[in-house]
């Protein structure tokens, strides 16, 4: 199955690229966690992101975003809307290649955060848009970022088995 992306252009390993996956998880998070519909959790998470509050909070540690230009918040926030938009539309396409790739886990009982962190991959080697071992590296720096200490590796093991399920070259 190969899905076609339809958002704006994807640099390879971009600030805005990875800006705008997280702000996709937090969304697909909060659609998850709360049953918001995704362009209600779209905009509660946009807000908040770039609420002053919120970027007080994270302090020092998200300099990226001082450092990004209007134009690339701006393209940051297109790719995550694009992707958590793809994602709905295909879910239970990606959802049904998660399950049938991770053999000892149901998706039901995956900690959100990872569960949501392989939707994104799988819509994302599904798109064949980012090289392989792209999607999968800035994966991992996700679930780094967001998960448990064995997030990273579960994260890895299952895009790995879902690229060999489907062919896709790493």
């Amino acid at each position: 199955m190969q899905l076609a992306w339809t958002g704006p252009g994807l640099k390879t390993r971009s600030p805005e690229l990875r800006l705008g996956r997280e702000l996709a998880l937090r969304a697909l998070y909060s659609v998850d966690l709360s049953d918001f519909a995704p362009h209600i959790a779209w905009m509660r998470c946009e807000s908040s992101f770039f609420s002053e509050e919120e970027e007080e909070a994270r302090g020092d540690e998200d300099h990226r975003l001082a450092e990004m230009s209007d134009e690339a918040l701006a393209q940051a926030r297109d790719i995550g809307r694009a992707l958590l938009f793809a994602y709905w539309k295909h879910r239970l396409e990606i959802d049904g290649i998660i399950r049938g790739s991770s053999k000892r886990w149901k998706l039901s009982r995956m900690l959100p955060i990872e569960r949501n962190i392989l939707r994104l991959g799988t819509l994302e080697l599904l798109m064949s848009v980012t090289p392989t071992r792209d999607v999968i590296y800035d994966c991992v720096e996700l679930a780094k970022s967001f998960g448990d200490a064995p997030t990273p590796r579960f994260v890895n093991g299952i895009l790995d088995q879902i690229c060999q399920d489907n062919q896709i070259t790493l």
